[in-house]
């Protein structure tokens, strides 16, 4: 697929590799150093990144930044800095308490999400209980707990989903977890 695409040799073994594909004898092997390996393959991801943007305008999504190991975050700074030339739409998802260092920039837009509204919680613990009853009792032992985190609304919900128990109505106390008070 990247070759009809139109990527190096080199840049298909290296992004194999990183995705730990095996291409046998197919591709050559790299004699990098681990840093030299890094740097090389960060580089084949943003020229594909760039044709891509080349070809069509580009939606890119990037959850939880927040938990981003540094070439993660080193790989995403490159990505913001191709964004004044190429038609990217970048968005990116990070707790409160991450500080971007991109912020700032003249094109970046920030928008704050707030728990959801009673009805909305609702809503979407039905939509993720789809072809299964979810009883007037059941839906409020998952909404009030969750106090509008949508994490927890769908993982309490999709639990439930898996516990004949829950469904029966014996569903125990449940409170929003502090790691999800947060979110």
């Amino acid at each position: 697929m990247l070759l009809a695409a139109g990527a190096a040799r080199e840049d298909v073994a290296l992004i194999a590799d990183f995705l730990g594909v095996a291409t046998g004898e197919a591709y050559p092997k790299l004699d990098l150093s681990p840093q030299s390996k890094k740097q090389h393959t960060l580089g084949a991801l943003m020229r594909r990144v760039v044709a891509l943007a080349r070809r069509a305008p580009l939606l890119m999504l990037v959850e939880d930044v927040h938990w981003a190991d540094p070439s993660s975050l080193a790989a995403l700074d490159r990505i913001i800095a191709l964004l004044p030339e190429l038609p990217i739409l970048l968005v990116v998802t990070f707790r409160p308490e991450f500080m971007p260092p991109w912020a700032t920039l003249a094109n970046a837009t920030s928008i704050t999400l707030n728990r959801l509204s009673r009805r909305d919680a609702e809503r979407l613990a039905t939509e993720v209980m789809i072809g299964h009853a979810l009883s007037p009792a059941l839906l409020e032992r998952i909404v009030t707990p969750s106090e509008g985190v949508p994490l927890f609304i769908e993982e309490l919900t999709r639990s439930v989903l898996e516990n004949a128990d829950a469904l029966a109505g014996t569903l125990p106390a449940l409170t929003v977890p502090e790691t999800c008070r947060r979110c």
